[in-house]
């Protein structure tokens, strides 16, 4: 950071997603889907750094439910991210003196990410409303190729593979609501409160590096903590204009994190046919 080793990190992320997402109604108690998405996402870093990256996902879902109570969903998915990554190596005299080391190193690596989930509840009735408990198990694993930067720079660095392993624990409540409006439209709202426990290892919380100049190694931290226990919370709604088309808004937020605070905001259009 320009404003010393102690400074706050000063960084800007742009994504762009596009998805196509089918299920089926095998029967009345199973339904059936499939997904892929596709991310572009560039993270500006301070002066000129950056790191672009491509990333595919594919998925199959699944839900068991016979519009009683209990009900069952479970998901198996498998991804991949190819980085650019561009390091800025920028050294600068107190005060706002001469820069004595500006420097741009390039590399890139790519990463690739699986896993698989459980959630199911049992949802109580109260006229147009259910609300009820849900229990999940969801797990994932992560893989990041170790690369090498691309510069004849004395500064320049080799990275290490990295794997790890995220093994989720949720407990929490969720309220679902059907109210019929004029011209045979519906609202249909929701919400839920989740707590998460970590019962994996979780994200790396430091990762090791080689100098390309000496070959010396030096182990860095990540700058996040893996905080073992911490909420989720989601607040939508979704207006079913007609039997085939809706339109929908979501929140959800991340709580109770020692690495902070994380919300997101979600507007968009569904059509059933």
């Amino acid at each position: 950071p320009s404003g010393g080793f102690d400074g706050p990190l000063e960084q800007r992320s742009r994504q762009a997603t596009a998805y196509l997402f089918g299920d089926a109604q095998l029967s009345e108690w199973l339904n059936l889907g499939a997904g892929l998405s596709f991310i572009r996402g560039e993270d500006d870093l301070q002066h000129g750094g950056n790191v672009e990256s491509d990333t595919w996902q594919a998925g199959l879902y699944a839900l068991l439910s016979n519009a009683g109570p209990l009900w069952l969903s479970a998901d198996l998915s498998a991804g991949r991210t190819r980085f650019d990554l561009d390091r800025s190596v920028f050294i600068q005299g107190n005060a706002g003196g001469p820069a004595l080391l500006d420097q741009k190193l390039a590399g890139e690596t790519d990463a690739t990410f699986w896993g698989a989930g459980l959630l199911g509840g049992y949802d109580l009735p109260f006229g147009d409303w259910r609300t009820g408990p849900q229990v999940g198990l969801d797990y994932r694993h992560y893989r990041l190729d170790g690369f090498s930067e691309r510069s004849t720079q004395r500064t320049a660095l080799s990275v290490k593979d990295d794997r790890f392993d995220s093994l989720e624990l949720s407990l929490g409540w969720q309220v679902r609501g059907n109210v019929a409006l004029d011209r045979a439209m519906r609202l249909q709202p929701y919400a839920s409160l989740v707590w998460i426990e970590e019962l994996g290892d979780g994200m790396s919380e430091d990762f090791t590096v080689t100098s390309l100049a000496d070959g010396s190694a030096r182990r860095v931290s990540n700058g996040r903590e893996n905080d073992k226990h911490f909420a989720r919370a989601r607040l939508g709604t979704q207006l079913a204009i007609s039997e085939a088309f809706a339109v929908y808004a979501e929140a959800n937020t991340r709580l109770r994190h020692a690495d902070g605070d994380q919300a997101s905001y979600s507007l968009g259009l569904q059509y059933l046919f």
